[in-house]
C-alpha cells in the first residue's frame, strides 16, 4: 500500500528528454501502525477533560498573539517609581 502525495508531486518539461515527474513515496505499509496509534491516541484526548482546558488556552493564546501584532495600536504608559 503507497500513499499518494499529489502536494508534494513536481512534473517538469524538458525540451531534451520530455517530461519528468517527482514525488515523495510514503509506504504506508510501513507506516500504518503508527498512523492507527495516533488516530487512537487523538480520539481518546478529544473525549477526555483536558481538551477542553487545551481549547480554553488555545484560545487564549491567539487573542493575546493578536493583540500582541498590534503594533499602532497606542501602548499605555507606565509611571516607573524611582
Amino acid at each position: 500500500m503507497a500513499l499518494e502525495l499529489p502536494e508534494l508531486t513536481l512534473r517538469l518539461d524538458t525540451a531534451r528528454h520530455g517530461p519528468f515527474t517527482f514525488q515523495v513515496g510514503v509506504d504506508g505499509g510501513a507506516i500504518g501502525t503508527y498512523l492507527l496509534r495516533i488516530d487512537d491516541a487523538h480520539r481518546r484526548f478529544r473525549r477526555s477533560p483536558l481538551a477542553q482546558v487545551a481549547n480554553r488556552l488555545e484560545r487564549e493564546v491567539m487573542i493575546t498573539g493578536i493583540f500582541g501584532t498590534n503594533t499602532w495600536w497606542p501602548m499605555p504608559t507606565i509611571p516607573v517609581a524611582r
